[in-house]
């Protein structure tokens, strides 16, 4: 990651060092070192529009940010116009009001051309927070009876769950920037689950015997009713029957930042 040029009359004193004393060691570092500032200038003589403009894009770098963060992404992301366009030039225009070294050019793209079109937060939380889901992930008899009192099965798509392994546009804007801290990797496997499973928080391993799911402790076993099939006399009938299953935790905590 590169560092931040900053000018130091741009930079509030007793903001900086709140988000310093409270912020992840990579933010810190990313305070501490990465903004090089000119030694001659105090730097408590930011103020207004200009200053959330210059925490805004050090803010912006992190996934890990303090709550002093809050007032300056705020005011960035309700800048809103009618028109999609319009939007990104008035966001732009605000952060250009935080002057920075313009000689550096990767320094300049991500202040003009990255975090303009960054339309929302990207931390931890909130990738493990969005849960992907597909209507036909597994198939399922399922049985009813008719107004006949005739058993009539079918078998019908059962939804799937699972955390989302595609990162959000915001996230990957971030991530492009050598001037950020977003080192994203997502460390689940990709499968989808059953709502039973999902909901319980448990994955199944493997059916096993009544006896077996007694002895098991609690996290480890999973009990589930399903549709079986019976031979009957000349017809094939389905009852619902106690299936007995090993299961093992699902991890919902997919993502991490590995910086």
């Amino acid at each position: 990651m590169r560092s931040l040029s900053i000018k130091k009359s741009n930079l509030a004193s007793n903001k900086v060092d709140s988000i310093v004393s409270k912020s992840s060691k990579a933010l810190m570092l990313l305070v501490c070192s990465a903004l090089a500032l000119q030694a001659e200038v105090k730097i408590e003589y930011l103020s207004g529009d200009t200053r959330s403009a210059c925490e805004a894009l050090l803010c912006l770098s992190s996934p890990n940010k303090p709550a002093e963060c809050a007032p300056a992404l705020n005011k960035l992301f309700s800048i809103k116009r009618k028109k999609p366009s319009d939007t990104i030039n008035a966001r732009k225009a605000f952060l250009n009001l935080c002057p920075i070294d313009n000689s550096d050019t990767d320094l300049k793209y991500y202040q003009t051309s990255i975090l303009p079109l960054v339309d929302e937060e990207c931390t931890i939380p909130s990738l493990n927070a969005r849960i992907e889901t597909k209507q036909d992930a597994f198939k399922e008899i399922i049985c009813k009876e008719d107004e006949n009192g005739m058993q009539v099965c079918n078998l019908v798509d059962k939804i799937g769950f699972r955390i989302n392994p595609n990162l959000t546009n915001s996230c990957r804007l971030l991530a492009s920037s050598r001037y950020s801290d977003y080192r994203l990797k997502y460390t689940c496997n990709t499968k989808f689950y059953t709502k039973e499973e999902w909901q319980s928080g448990k994955e199944i391993i493997g059916e096993i015997s009544k006896a077996e799911f007694e002895n098991l402790p609690l996290g480890k076993k999973l009990s589930l009713s399903k549709w079986e099939r019976n031979k009957s006399g000349f017809f094939n009938r389905y009852s619902l029957v106690s299936k007995y299953y090993k299961a093992q935790a699902i991890n919902k905590h997919c993502w991490i930042n590995q910086n």
